[in-house]
């Protein structure tokens, strides 16, 4: 819905807002006074103030493939004011600069805003499906620079995932996931529901004609049409991800696993990020298909895990969780 205000805005005024400013203009009357400054575009921090309050130690989370955080405003404030949560969101690129960026140049961009905002660690990471590969990136390179890092990924994609996922057991798999999905929608929702996969498959064979590949999920967080800027920054994402190699990095990973995805692709999952992380990986489950678990009638479950999640991540590190 926010995206396509604001496209709708764009339009009409001929500027691009990033969705991050609904996290610092929250009023209408603030908004207005951004839409009335000069200029067509207008630019913020990637490090987005979700929620600033808190005496623990702040929480950063990379966004998805779509490269918005809207998605983390209810986590964040189901975790409560204690818990200062900052997501990272990526910039629109022009069509021409689609596919210019890298996995590790995203890390680094968003390295560059951490570190002034934060010295030293320990760190705690964040990353959801995509994200996951630029948070362990962004992990990495701290954890060589002699910083401690706690790392969660949720739903994350799999590591040099393209291979993997011409895997005939796992298009079996999701071939599955469809069918009980469909069996569970009414009437109107499985029509929206089979137009929507059938518009993804269009769109991943288009992709492969134009020389990359992108995961198999069939499915986006919405059945409506995409703007522009979001099917852009979407598609330069998926294919930096593709090119990404990724590499071994010293912290401990905890892995939000859905409950409703194949075994056969959570083992290949779990497997994968093992040799990476080499401080080991732990699993959590939540409800749902993939992401399903930032939905609103999961999120109280989701915070409950997270927070959990942190407390015990904090004692690793030698911090004194409050009582």
């Amino acid at each position: 819905m926010a995206a396509q205000v604001f496209a709708r805005i764009a339009k009409l005024t001929g500027k691009q807002l990033p969705l991050a400013l609904l996290f610092r203009t929250p009023t209408v009357r603030q908004l207005g006074e951004i839409i009335g400054e000069q200029g067509t575009n207008i630019t913020v921090s990637c490090m987005v103030p979700i929620q600033t309050a808190g005496r623990l130690p702040a929480f950063f989370c990379v966004h998805g493939a779509m490269g918005k955080v809207l998605i983390f405003r209810k986590l964040a404030l189901a975790l409560g004011f204690d818990q200062p949560f900052y997501a990272f969101e990526a910039p629109d690129v022009a069509e021409e600069q689609v596919g210019s960026a890298s996995v590790e140049d995203m890390a680094q961009n968003y390295l560059r805003e951490l570190r002034p905002f934060q010295p030293k660690g320990p760190y705690y990471l964040g990353g959801l499906s995509l994200g996951a590969l630029v948070a362990s990136e962004m992990a990495r390179v701290l954890s060589v620079q002699g910083e401690k890092v706690s790392v969660i990924l949720f739903d994350p994609r799999l590591p040099s995932s393209a291979s993997l996922w011409r895997d005939p057991r796992l298009l079996a798999a999701r071939v599955a996931h469809v069918m009980r999905r469909l069996r569970s929608e009414a009437g109107t929702e499985k029509l929206a529901y089979l137009k929507n996969i059938v518009q993804n498959l269009k769109g991943h064979e288009q992709s492969r004609r134009a020389g990359y590949e992108p995961e198999v999920f069939w499915e986006e967080d919405t059945a409506q049409p995409l703007p522009k800027n979001v099917v852009l920054l979407r598609k330069s994402n998926v294919l930096a991800a593709n090119r990404y190699v990724p590499r071994p990095f010293a912290a401990k990973v905890r892995l939000f696993l859905s409950k409703d995805e194949s075994g056969l692709k959570t083992a290949v999952s779990t497997s994968a990020w093992r040799k990476l992380a080499l401080n080991g990986v732990d699993v959590r489950w939540l409800p749902g298909g993939h992401g399903d678990y930032f939905q609103d009638q999961w999120v109280p479950e989701l915070a409950s895990t997270l927070k959990d999640v942190l407390r015990v991540c904090r004692e690793e590190q030698g911090y004194r969780n409050p009582d």
